[in-house]
């Protein structure tokens, strides 16, 4: 076993330390799970994970990469708005009268974070929001003349932070891991 969970193990009980010590064993277990057993006996023994080459930690480093660059280009530029609320003005400027509940499903984020960003956003008269007609518990979120105005410098922020994504990137190479992460999503969504 691991020297570093023998170490955790012999943390005191009750101690103040004991949430951390619960958490590195869990942690501990999550990443051997990961492994590949090639038969029984590799059950018995950790196997060394290298969590640089972990593909799930790897994606979510590379996202917040990803999402502190856009901030900072958001900030450069001086568009005073928030990675999420960008995406929301650009979504809402490709589909007038989208719903709410359309970036809770679509985006991944929980409505209570959806909420907040809307409410963010009509706070500054970026977006409105509109009662459905049909279904009055469903609000349709609209852009206000502000919010319009902010859509080309926006979209040429992320213009600007996908070319600094690949430079020195063969093309064929983000093709390539284009298309191993929609497999990856694919496989995970059954």
């Amino acid at each position: 076993m691991f020297s570093a969970v023998n170490g955790i193990k012999n943390i005191k009980k009750n101690s103040k330390y004991d949430f951390y010590k619960k958490l590195l064993l869990d942690f501990y277990v999550t990443m051997v799970s990961f492994a590949t057993v090639t038969n029984e006996s590799d059950i018995m023994e950790p196997l060394k994970i290298n969590l640089g080459d972990i593909l799930g930690r790897l994606v979510g480093i590379t996202f917040k990469t990803i999402m502190a660059r856009m901030t900072a280009n958001l900030e450069k530029c001086g568009l005073k708005v928030s990675f999420e609320e960008m995406i929301v003005l650009i979504n809402t400027w490709h589909q007038p009268g989208i719903s709410q509940q359309w970036f809770v499903e679509m985006i991944g984020k929980d409505k209570t974070k959806v909420t907040r960003v809307i409410d963010t956003l009509e706070s500054k008269d970026l977006v409105v929001r509109i009662e459905d007609k049909h279904d009055r518990r469903k609000k349709l979120i609209y852009l206000t003349n502000s919010g319009k105005e902010l859509i080309a410098p926006c979209i040429k922020v992320v213009e600007e932070t996908n070319r600094e994504m690949v430079v020195g990137i063969d093309p064929e190479n983000i093709e390539i891991c284009r298309q191993v992460l929609k497999q990856v999503n694919q496989n995970l969504s059954k």
